[in-house]
């Protein structure tokens, strides 16, 4: 698989977000912004959407990075004995069975790919909700760093912005995680509620 410089920038970018979440976690032992379970899931549903991107053609290079990225972060928390399970941990997971189901029967990858992005984007809730509950500032060059990972393979000229396939196929992933880095982005900075270490 062949990268341009595009893509090399937004893969630096996307490891340096991991990196400083990881140090983050370490530094900060009484730390509630960063979901375990968000990062656990965030990990199986990028996964699928690696392998039915890779199936269908398209890019696959975001979302491998997310595996192995969200993977390590999930593994650190969970050491670090973070690894609280709420209900609605248990919504998402069944959001990711349905991806699983509607690959099953429609056999349609680029179908997989968005319903995917779709649970992606419902397993970032909890995320979100912790930025909003919990604000920390200490974590904002993180999302930037996330944000602006995305939004580099986001503008990556590749395929044609035109067509819907192509667009979901190259373009999907990276707007969907970047909007929910924005969120997250935006809870930290702008929640009303005390900040943890104020």
């Amino acid at each position: 698989m062949q990268l341009n410089t595009l893509e090399i920038i937004g893969g630096l970018f996307c490891i340096l977000g991991y990196y400083l979440t990881s140090r983050h976690i370490q530094k900060f032992k009484d730390d509630q912004t960063i979901s375990f379970s968000s990062f656990l899931l965030w990990a199986i549903i990028d996964f699928i959407t690696a392998i039915a991107l890779a199936l269908a053609g398209g890019k696959t290079t975001l979302p491998i990075i997310f595996v192995l990225g969200s993977t390590t972060i999930a593994f650190l928390l969970f050491i670090e004995g973070k690894r609280k399970w709420q209900p609605f941990d248990w919504i998402v997971s069944f959001s990711i069975f349905i991806c699983l189901v509607i690959w099953g029967i429609s056999r349609n990858n680029i179908i997989t790919a968005l319903s995917a992005t779709i649970a992606v984007m419902i397993a970032s809730l909890p995320q979100i909700r912790n930025s909003f509950l919990y604000p920390d500032k200490n974590t904002t060059i993180i999302w930037i760093a996330f944000l602006a990972a995305n939004f580099v393979f986001l503008i990556e000229p590749h395929s044609n912005w035109a067509d819907w396939e192509e667009f979901t196929k190259d373009r999907i992933c990276p707007a969907a995680n970047g909007l929910m880095n924005l969120l997250v982005l935006l809870g930290n900075l702008f929640s009303k509620r005390k900040t943890l270490r104020e």
